[in-house]
């Protein structure tokens, strides 16, 4: 079979087999190119889709620091006093958790800062102080997490979590100690 099949090959004249070598080298490339070519090029156009949306987003960041620097930096701020009183109204709603302290420790920011973040001072026109709240809370897992999704979602960008240290003291109640810094201004 295989002897008959190369006799029929030495028989075609040269032009048909030349032919034939070119129509399949042709379709083994575009075979080829269909595979790697295609993608790469979905893989470029994603790339450019998402330099695109982060160049917009980026122009959109500039205009509001440019234009309204004071309430974007504004948004960052919550009085301790607000922050404490934030925390035990949502702990009120949460039947399942147990306060064991809260505290105030007012941390001690330095007059003399780096130029590199001098701005934000400048910006709100007064003295950025910083108040660390120490939470700690006692109960379920579910319920701490829970409890710490609504602390977020209230407080906004206004707190910024230091630590967290979960300990299982009696399973399945855990005792959570929270360390929420908050930052405010002295007028």
């Amino acid at each position: 079979m295989m002897s008959t099949w190369i006799q029929r090959l030495n028989d075609t004249p040269q032009w048909m087999r030349l032919l034939t070598a070119t129509t399949g080298l042709l379709i083994i490339i575009a075979i080829w190119h269909q595979c790697s070519f295609t993608q790469v090029t979905a893989q470029k156009q994603l790339l450019l889709d998402e330099h695109d949306k982060l160049k917009e987003h980026l122009s959109s960041v500039e205009g509001m620091t440019a234009n309204s620097g004071r309430l974007l930096y504004e948004k960052h701020i919550i009085s301790n006093s607000d922050l404490a009183n934030l925390l035990s109204s949502l702990l009120q709603q949460s039947k399942d958790l147990e306060l064991v302290s809260l505290e105030e420790i007012p941390v001690v920011i330095k007059d003399e800062v780096p130029e590199k973040i001098r701005g934000l001072h400048k910006v709100l026109e007064q003295k950025i102080t910083a108040t660390d709240i120490v939470l700690k809370v006692r109960g379920s897992y579910f319920s701490v997490l829970s409890y710490l999704k609504s602390v977020e979602k209230e407080a906004g960008l206004g707190i910024f979590w230091k630590s967290i240290d979960y300990v299982v003291d009696k399973y399945p109640a855990a005792e959570v100690r929270v360390v929420i810094r908050t930052l405010g201004t002295k007028g």
